[in-house]
């Protein structure tokens, strides 16, 4: 190969890479904030919703099933969650985790457990507690906030976003207390919340 057409191939092949470099580097940063938005209107929802007490968006709720007996009812728990861009197996897995709950419940009447349960004791005999905490902030004082500090990449369908949550003092500084690990899943190219890490 003559030096000059050399030079040439080497000289385009260098562009190139380092146009596909920018395209990528431009994806990330796209995705870094899609990622970071998708975490942070989580976290925002969460604690306004908790804030004014609607309890059954956030978590499931004690019905009657067909029988009369005691269940839980996850569906506006649940459609929030789809619509704020939470995986199916996250769904899934987060239902698994009431079974022990749901198991106790369908052995009692619906009318028993409306008007005799009433203290925390009993909600965690049947393995109920789940309005005692906090579950997606921690504790039972509800934050202010959430600070997102870092955003990473595990590969191209996987992201992560470490933050902390935050009171506001009567000055507006921050006090800090407490992290979460948001892992993110690309589905059909939408970033969707696939498990958070305390």
């Amino acid at each position: 190969m003559k030096p000059i057409k050399l030079i040439s191939l080497i000289t385009l092949l260098a562009i190139s890479n380092i146009a596909l470099s920018k395209h990528i580097e431009n994806i990330e940063t796209s995705d870094s904030l899609i990622v970071a938005k998708t975490t942070q209107d989580f976290f925002k929802w969460y604690i306004e919703t908790v804030k004014s007490r609607k309890t059954n968006e956030y978590q499931p709720i004690f019905i009657a099933d067909n029988d009369g007996m005691t269940t839980l009812d996850f569906s506006e728990y649940f459609e929030n969650l789809r619509k704020l861009s939470f995986t199916e197996s996250f769904i899934e897995t987060e239902r698994k985790q009431y079974q022990e709950c749901l198991d106790h419940l369908k052995k009692i009447e619906f009318k028993i457990f409306n008007s005799e349960f009433d203290d925390l004791d009993e909600f965690e005999n049947i393995k109920c507690d789940f309005s005692n905490r906090l579950k997606w902030t921690g504790g039972q004082e509800i934050v202010n906030g959430f600070e997102i500090k870092k955003v990473s990449f595990i590969n191209q369908d996987y992201s992560s976003v470490e933050g902390v949550f935050f009171f506001l003092n009567s000055d507006q500084t921050k006090s800090y207390i407490g992290k979460r690990k948001i892992l993110l899943r690309k589905t059909n190219e939408v970033w969707k919340i696939d498990r958070i890490e305390e």
